[in-house]
């Protein structure tokens, strides 16, 4: 299974990120910031 999880940690910020090459290719993202970010899937990488 090709998985692996990067996390880092400073005093201002806190990442955690999870990849599992193996999934659907589904993705969900929360800051806890009262914003959204939209990503798109037709990107020229994924052609």
């Amino acid at each position: 299974m090709g998985t692996a999880t990067i996390a880092r940690k400073t005093n201002e910020t806190k990442i955690k990120v999870p990849i599992n090459l193996d999934d659907t290719g589904a993705h969900s993202m929360a800051t806890g910031i009262g914003f959204s970010i939209t990503y798109s899937t037709s990107s020229a990488a994924t052609r």
